[in-house]
């Protein structure tokens, strides 16, 4: 391609979508000699890197990196996790992995957007970076996200900043996937579609990691399941989650409270045949009471079902096609 042609697509690119150019080399890696300021490749892996056993992640591996801030509790957290944390770039995760994961978190929470939108995030994140905020990488690529100066993302100092850099991450999101789009699709897409990597199906493959990290981070958010709902959006406004159970791989049963009311809430949510309508079912039993179920044939959730429970014990649980859930008595305060 010569470099009257790159210049054309560069401006193309940029008249066409009208925020930051890509967040790595990906795309850079054709338009680079057409930066302001060009930094020079250093041996790192692409956007989207492999698994830590390859040679470039082991080469990512040795490049410093600022800390995200470690806490007794993200060590603990990390500890309880790890073992069910594996992906291809992912091999279990420690205390400052997890803090970043968890400045990604809390980042997508001010922003006001809910748990599918963390997840996306954190899958960006762990193929890019292994959740490491590194200080440096391919080209002028800096940060959990290898954002790039050069192509409009910030300064150094703020794709640095693990808050500015996921806010950053959600907001292209948001303008490639207006009016909430972005909460349905392939999760994997829609991460590649914000960093435009030459690695597409990377990001898709840090789904099941980055769901068992954000249940551990932010418990019914929903993002895990890749469903658009959560189970605070599906009880209202004051319900808390303060229980939550895997139906295998099909779906997942919440049990919530209101403090101000004294009601338990339950929903099952959905993780399988998303948009289309399949079996699931959800039920709330308070001791003493008779046992309240919805079941149907539902697109994204059953429920929700409350009742007035302050002080006494419940039965809850739920279906998705043929796996299910049935709790004891207990959650008895």
């Amino acid at each position: 391609m010569s470099i009257s042609t790159r210049t054309k697509t560069a401006a193309i690119v940029a008249a066409a979508i009208c925020i930051a150019g890509p967040a790595t080399a990906s795309l850079a890696n054709g338009l680079g000699s057409d930066d302001p300021k060009p930094v020079p490749e250093r041996a790192v892996p692409g956007p989207a890197g492999h698994s830590l056993t390859s040679e470039r992640m082991r080469t990512m591996a040795g490049l410093p990196a600022r800390s995200c801030g470690v806490t007794a509790k993200d060590r603990t957290v990390a500890s309880r996790i790890s073992g069910r944390v594996h992906s291809d770039n992912l091999n279990g995760i420690n205390a400052e992995q997890l803090a970043c994961a968890r400045r990604i978190v809390s980042a997508t929470k001010s922003k006001g957007l809910n748990g599918r939108a963390a997840q996306i995030a954190l899958m960006t994140a762990q193929a890019e970076t292994s959740l490491r905020n590194l200080k440096g990488g391919d080209r002028d690529s800096y940060g959990l996200f290898q954002q790039r100066p050069s192509q409009g993302w910030g300064t150094v100092a703020q794709v640095m900043n693990p808050d500015y850099a996921t806010k950053k991450f959600l907001s292209v999101m948001q303008q490639f996937h207006p009016n909430g789009s972005w909460k349905r699709g392939d999760m994997g897409a829609i991460a590649q579609s914000v960093q435009r990597s030459a690695y597409p199906a990377e990001y898709g493959k840090e789904q099941g990691a980055a769901g068992v990290i954000l249940d551990a981070l932010w418990p019914g958010s929903g993002g895990s399941s890749g469903n658009p709902y959560t189970a605070v959006e599906v009880c209202g406004k004051g319900y808390t989650v303060i229980d939550s159970q895997a139906i295998g791989k099909a779906g997942r049963a919440y049990l919530l409270y209101n403090k101000g009311n004294g009601r338990n809430c339950v929903t099952t949510l959905k993780a399988t045949s998303l948009g289309k309508k399949s079996a699931v079912s959800t039920f709330l039993e308070v001791k003493g009471a008779r046992r309240t179920t919805d079941s149907g044939s539902y697109s994204y959730y059953a429920g929700p079902i409350s009742k007035a429970a302050a002080g006494k014990c419940v039965k809850w649980g739920g279906s998705v096609g043929a796996q299910r859930y049935a709790s004891p008595f207990e959650h008895c305060g």
